[in-house]
């Protein structure tokens, strides 16, 4: 099986929510491996309010380097640098914006407060995509949809604005038909794992026998235990539930992503 390629993960320790337990980042790092996992994008949060761009690059660095040394001897998949930025009016006047997108890509990754959207929002994204030539991917796409309609989330693939949705939205069965339907309506173009929840411990056999019901595990309960990214099981989902042009599309759009493709083909309908 090819290695998968992962966004929006907080795998950085000690920087903007990144873990500070040594055992717990390790513990992370086995779970990526596990899954297959060869590429991560990790999204540290970016707030124009209160940090600096090139503090931020340094500190981000300096966690870097700190992740490597704690995780001596183990098999690091392969990290991309990025950011998770939330969006303001601020970003627009900021020169060196560009150092906070998905490695050396046009490609960014984005947040705001779903109560914020209005005509008012999408003017200023489209302001910032013509200013600083940079497409927006906006993350975690499943906690907008109790305020966002589908309608209002389709004018931004017509934008030009990438989605992501998370792991977990596909895996758990109170959330899959939209997640796909989502998918397949290309509203959503990449999926990735939000791996910046460690699970809680000291779980009872009620926990754990939901999450088995929730992933489709139906062996090994050992690896349900286990920090897991969900990955795998979220491409096996839409394997069965996509069509094959479709469900190759979406696995193929993460590699094209990073590899700065041209948005015309990341956003081709199948």
């Amino acid at each position: 099986m090819n290695g998968y390629i992962d966004f929006h993960t907080l795998l950085l320790p000690n920087f903007k929510g990144g873990y500070s337990d040594e055992q717990i980042i390790r513990d992370t790092i086995t779970s990526l491996n596990t899954a297959k996992i060869k590429t991560v994008v990790t999204t540290s949060i970016f707030d124009p309010n209160v940090d600096n761009v090139d503090d931020f690059i340094t500190l981000r660095q300096q966690a870097f380097e700190s992740l490597k040394e704690k995780t001596k001897g183990m098999a690091l998949p392969k990290i991309i640098l990025s950011a998770e930025v939330c969006f303001s009016e601020k970003l627009l006047k900021l020169h060196n914006i560009n150092k906070l997108c998905i490695g050396n890509t046009n490609y960014m990754m984005i947040n705001f407060n779903p109560k914020d959207y209005s005509p008012k929002l999408l003017e200023l994204l489209d302001k910032f995509i013509i200013a600083h030539n940079i497409h927006p991917i906006i993350a975690h796409l499943e906690s907008y949809l109790q305020d966002i309609p589908q309608s209002e989330l389709a004018k931004l693939s017509n934008m030009g604005i990438l989605t992501q949705i998370s792991c977990s939205s596909i895996v758990n069965r109170a959330t899959r038909k939209l997640s796909l339907q989502l998918i397949d309506n290309n509203i959503v173009q990449i999926i990735g794992s939000n791996n910046n929840e460690y699970p809680k411990t000291n779980r009872n056999i009620s926990d754990i026998a939901l999450d088995i019901l929730n992933k489709d595990i139906t062996t090994n309960i050992q690896d349900v235990v286990k920090p897991s990214p969900q990955y795998a099981n979220a491409v096996r989902i839409m394997r069965y539930n996509l069509s094959f042009g479709k469900y190759k599309h979406i696995k193929n759009n993460a590699g094209m992503i990073i590899s700065n493709a041209s948005l015309s083909d990341i956003l081709a309908n199948v």
